[in-house]
């Protein structure tokens, strides 16, 4: 859809927002402003909110990906919503090596450069990927705090308990580690998966 919509069309910019989100009225304009601030920044990441406890993040911006887990940490995670206009975005910046696909908005030049999503991933650590292929690039990784994004989170594969939610974790893990650690790295890594996987569907 996304090489569809820029075949048509020029856009300065690209944003994308999970389905299961609602955004804030001004959620687009605190990005572009942002954007426009520091224009050598590649990718922007909202705060996200939980959906049913608004007051609440449920990340700034993103997180950090661990590849051998298959699971990342979300910065901020848990901590007021109404603090996040006056955090310390650099500090948040400095945390993440991803933004949150639920909200993810970038230079239309930068996704080019990468070339697009990897559609091999399908579900999950596609924005790990993305993000991890733009640094490379030479596109740092961006925080607009004012930019209210609420997030339902997990609703459309079933909540982190789900079987389809922890098949598709382990196996995106495994994608992204073949794809920029090594194969070797990859097949290491998948009796943990596997065990975790199994936790967490408990």
């Amino acid at each position: 859809a996304i090489r569809c919509a820029l075949a048509l069309a020029q856009p300065e910019f690209v944003w994308m927002v999970n389905t299961d989100t609602v955004v804030a009225e001004d959620a687009l304009s605190r990005l572009i402003q942002a954007a426009d601030e520091r224009p050598y920044i590649g990718l922007w990441g909202s705060s996200l909110c939980y959906y049913d406890d608004p007051g609440v993040l449920q990340a700034l911006g993103g997180g950090r990906y661990y590849p051998l887990l298959g699971r990342a940490k979300l910065h901020a995670k848990g901590r007021q919503a109404k603090g996040a206009a006056k955090s310390r975005r650099d500090l948040a910046e400095q945390s993440i090596n991803y933004i949150m696909g639920a909200s993810l908005f970038i230079r239309t030049e930068a996704l080019q450069a990468v070339g697009g999503f990897d559609e091999s991933f399908f579900l999950y650590a596609e924005e790990v990927d993305l993000a991890t292929r733009a640094r490379a690039k030479g596109y740092p990784l961006g925080v607009a705090p004012k930019s209210l994004v609420y997030h339902k989170v997990s609703r459309s594969t079933g909540g982190k308990h789900s079987a389809l939610y922890s098949f598709h974790m382990a196996r995106s893990a495994v994608i992204y580690l073949t794809k920029h650690w090594s194969l070797l790295a990859a097949c290491a890594s998948v009796p943990l998966l596997i065990t975790l996987a199994i936790l967490q569907s408990k």
